[in-house]
């Protein structure tokens, strides 16, 4: 798409910002429109055509993108994901390609129902494995 060519008063909104820029390349977009319409104060333009020409202009200058933080992503600790994540997928029985049949389930069950919890259970294990391996 081909760009429009400055209005019948001459005034090129890219050249302004071009300018402006050239002049104090630290200007802010809210800034340099303020400084542009102090300029040409009978001068009117949409907000976000003014913020596409002036990213444009920085651009052709070389000069860095103004960046204002953006979103901040806040991850989980990795304590806080290990225990919201289900018992099953902690103890992983289908990664050791082992099958375990109803009776070791059931034994399972009742050694979950003496200790109290899964988890209680699983750490109880994890607890035990150290001890026999070390």
């Amino acid at each position: 798409m081909a760009k429009k060519k400055a209005g019948s008063d001459g005034f090129s909104m890219a050249q302004a910002i071009r300018t402006e820029l050239e002049a104090n390349s630290a200007l802010t977009m809210a800034d340099c429109r303020e400084a542009i319409l102090a300029k040409n104060p009978g001068i009117e333009f949409k907000q976000t055509s003014f913020g596409v020409a002036f990213s444009n202009a920085r651009k052709k200058l070389g000069l860095k993108p103004l960046r204002g933080g953006g979103k901040k992503v806040r991850r989980a600790k990795p304590s806080a994901a290990a225990a919201s994540r289900p018992a099953a997928a902690v103890s992983k029985p289908a990664a050791s390609g082992k099958s375990v049949s109803f009776e070791h389930l059931q034994a399972a069950r009742k050694c979950v129902a003496e200790i109290g919890d899964a988890e209680n259970a699983i750490a109880a294990i994890q607890q035990l494995q150290t001890l026999q391996l070390g």
